[in-house]
């Protein structure tokens, strides 16, 4: 929990400095997508299987 609390705390401070040099959608975009591997790349460090299938999306 502190480590989600000090993570959410220095994220702030990094929105500040970036986002004068880009506009707010694409920002926010690239922070998606930068928590996105972030999360995918610890389940595969726990040993997580990462299964994609259209059937597992659309159905």
């Amino acid at each position: 929990m502190l480590l989600v609390t000090v993570l959410w705390a220095i994220c702030f401070p990094f929105i500040v400095v970036g986002l004068p040099d880009a506009p707010p959608l694409l920002f926010a975009a690239l922070r998606a997508l930068l928590a996105g591997i972030c999360l995918v790349l610890i389940a595969l460090a726990r040993g997580g299987r990462v299964r994609y299938s259209p059937r597992r999306f659309f159905c």
